[in-house]
C-alpha cells in the first residue's frame, strides 16, 4: 500500500484489510494496534515472518499503478 493509504486507509474505499506478518506474537499485536489507531478495522494474518513473501508479491502490481499515475490502490482478499 501507499504510504498516504497506510496511514489513512479511508483514502481508499471500502473495506479493505492490512496484511501483517511475523514471529512474534506481542509484536504483530502492537503492529495491530498502531494500525488501528490509523483507522484500519480489519486484518489478515499471514502467520511467520515466512507469510511476508505473499505481501511482496504486491510490489509489482504497485509499481505498475504508481506508473500510472497512481499509488493508490486497494485489494479485496475473499476466501
Amino acid at each position: 500500500i501507499a504510504a498516504a493509504v497506510g496511514a489513512n486507509p479511508a483514502l481508499v474505499p471500502g473495506a479493505d484489510k492490512l496484511l501483517i506478518a511475523g514471529n512474534d506474537p506481542a509484536a504483530k499485536a502492537v503492529v495491530t494496534a498502531l494500525a488501528r489507531e490509523l483507522g484500519w478495522t480489519a486484518f489478515i494474518d499471514l502467520g511467520g515472518i515466512t507469510g511476508a513473501r505473499g505481501m511482496e508479491q504486491f510490489l509489482p502490481l504497485a509499481m505498475l499503478f504508481g506508473a500510472l499515475g497512481t499509488g493508490m490502490l486497494g485489494l479485496k482478499v475473499m476466501r
